[in-house]
């Protein structure tokens, strides 16, 4: 039996949430209100105002070896803070519209963005200089994930496709049709310990692909009544979670992707727009929306 116990909800944001990443104690959260916020004592509804953008936040990424913060905003531009000081050190430049997706490859010692330009770009860690940049189409890369010890990187697109690439050669090796046509690839997951690629979209379904040999597709769940925002993991991978602009959070077996439950009103007092992000740390989950807040949730089972 699991049971599911809302926590704590933080408010303070003035527009929708769409990032949010683990950070030491708490976590960091950003949205349309351009404010980058850190929650380190989560059980108070006082966050510490970092920084501000210059505009919306689509997607944070840590870079803890430099102690810095990365914020990418609507308009291309990706803030580089300063976690220390709490100040922009600089403002980079690659794409002409929102990035969407951002992610690290420790082991090439880049990071990878992915933006609504329709370009993919690797960029060094170091100096934050390009070293490649691919136009894959005249829609959206909305998400990115490292398969295979980061020798494999996936781009999904608004056309619902996911691209394959190897790392950092960015050779394309599979392109496959992972959502219908026009329904955009919006999250995925890799599941390794299965060797399993996990993609939501903007047909509400998640579907389910094996990462050995070719990217065949093993599972299409329809699993919301719209697009799937977001796809995590409890850390002991008992748990799967999504999120969807349908406003609910649905608990799921990881052994078999079998639905045990639907976190929304008026069961739980839950989100009430569209749930954009989750987070899972330890057997705490959090959840944030377009309704501003954010939601701490214990489960247990």
């Amino acid at each position: 039996m699991v049971s599911i116990e809302r926590k704590i909800e933080l408010t303070g944001h003035k527009g929708p949430l769409y990032a949010l990443i683990d950070y030491r104690d708490g976590i960091i959260t950003a949205g349309g209100d351009k404010m980058i916020v850190y929650w380190k004592d989560l059980n108070c509804n006082e966050g510490s105002l970092l920084a501000m953008a210059s505009g919306p936040v689509y997607s944070l990424l840590p870079l803890n070896r430099k102690n810095q913060l990365l914020a990418a905003n609507d308009s291309g531009g990706i803030h580089v803070i300063d976690l220390i000081t709490h100040k922009e050190i600089r403002l980079l430049k690659f794409h002409n519209a929102p990035v969407f997706d951002m992610l690290l490859a420790e082991n090439s010692g880049l990071m990878i963005t992915a933006s609504g330009d329709g370009t993919v770009a690797l960029i060094e860690t170091d100096d934050f200089t390009i070293q490649k940049q691919i136009k894959l189409t005249s829609l959206k890369v909305r998400c990115l994930q490292l398969l295979n010890k980061e020798r494999l990187l996936v781009a999904g697109t608004g056309d619902g496709l996911i691209y394959i690439f190897t790392v950092p050669e960015m050779k394309l090796i599979e392109k496959i049709q992972a959502h219908q046509p026009e329904f955009s690839v919006n999250t995925m997951i890799y599941y390794p310990e299965k060797k399993l690629l996990i993609t939501g979209g903007r047909d509400a379904h998640v579907n389910v692909f094996s990462t050995e040999g070719s990217f065949n597709m093993l599972e299409s769940i329809p699993a919301h009544n719209y697009s799937v925002y977001s796809i995590v993991f409890s850390p002991d991978k008992k748990w799967m979670a999504t999120a969807s602009r349908d406003k609910t959070i649905k608990l799921w077996e990881a052994e078999n992707f079998n639905v045990l439950k639907r976190i929304s009103r008026p069961e739980f007092t839950s989100h009430s727009h569209s749930v954009n992000k989750l987070l899972w740390k330890a057997n705490k989950l959090f959840s944030i929306g377009d309704d501003r807040k954010i939601i701490l949730w214990t489960i247990k089972g």
